[in-house]
């Protein structure tokens, strides 16, 4: 089994807000925000809960930040392993074939 694998399971059973949080980036590809903004606008729940879990998300290497003037923002990972895993566990739409075929486009070719 892919080490990383273990790591995520391991998030989701820790925190249960997890999956929700997984399956709404593998649903939405491109989706990115605050703290607050998936508190309030992806799970529906405490933005200190949700903060834990995108940690430990990110720790497992499935979410990634980005430091804007605005803010820091999370997002879905463009290592393409964790997408192929992710769109088989957790894909509920049309939106995780889109994520997983975005980060296929960007891994190098051997020619």
């Amino acid at each position: 089994m892919r080490e990383f694998v273990e790591v995520i399971e391991a998030a989701v059973k820790e925190h249960p807000l997890s999956q929700q949080i997984l399956q709404f980036l593998v649903a939405h590809d491109g989706a990115m925000d605050t703290i607050d903004g998936v508190a309030k606008c992806w799970v529906n729940s405490d933005p200190v809960a949700v903060k834990s879990v995108l940690d430990s998300l990110q720790h497992a290497g499935v979410v990634v930040t980005r430091v804007l003037s605005s803010g820091t923002y999370y997002r879905l990972t463009t290592n393409a392993e964790i997408l192929q895993w992710l769109t088989t566990r957790y894909a509920c739409c049309d939106g995780a074939q889109r994520a997983l075929a975005s980060a296929n486009d960007r891994q190098p070719r051997m020619v």
